[in-house]
């Protein structure tokens, strides 16, 4: 009579060590592929800091990342320490500069439909663009990000157009 892993007495936590067995059991492949491991074994590789690692049954659908948009994602650390992200903006353009001058500056504007003053604008260039040209964007108006381009060089750049992705983000 062969024993399921449900008539398996469970062991509770405190009596389980480095060194005891665990059994593992490959349902796919053919009987007899049984395997043990110690329980470092097992969890060679896994970080732990003097802390209990709590195994259960998990379904396949609860390890996959859902798919959608994001309504609102809370930052407790990082660049934003505390900050609630509570919109998220992206809009492409193709924006036709005039020719800068040596040092001199240039603008171009783009729609970013929702985007209002305070947004936090974040620039995706395109790969070619002319070396010393310094780009920033700004949330000037509602719907409106500018592109501000200074030319940091010596010689003039000439007028030509790029297409550039804007992200826009809110935070509280």
């Amino acid at each position: 009579m062969a024993v399921e892993l449900i008539d398996l007495v469970a062991i509770e936590p405190a009596d389980v060590s480095n060194d005891d067995l665990v059994l593992m059991w490959d349902i796919a492949a053919p009987s007899g592929n049984a395997k043990k491991a110690t329980r470092a074994q097992f969890l060679a590789g896994v970080a732990m800091e003097e802390t209990d690692v709590v195994f259960g049954d998990v379904d396949a659908d609860a390890l996959n990342a859902p798919v959608g948009a994001i309504d609102e994602l809370t930052v407790a650390t990082g660049l934003i320490i505390g900050a609630t992200i509570e919109k998220v903006l992206t809009a492409s353009a193709s924006l036709s500069v005039a020719d800068i001058l040596a040092y001199d500056d240039g603008t171009a504007t783009m729609t970013v439909t929702g985007a209002v003053s305070g947004d936090v604008v974040i620039l995706a260039l395109p790969a070619g663009m002319p070396a010393g040209m310094i780009v920033r964007g700004d949330v000037t108006a509602a719907n409106t990000v500018t592109v501000r381009i200074y030319n940091a060089t010596a010689a003039t750049i000439t007028a030509a157009s790029y297409t550039v992705r804007a992200l826009v983000i809110r935070v509280a």
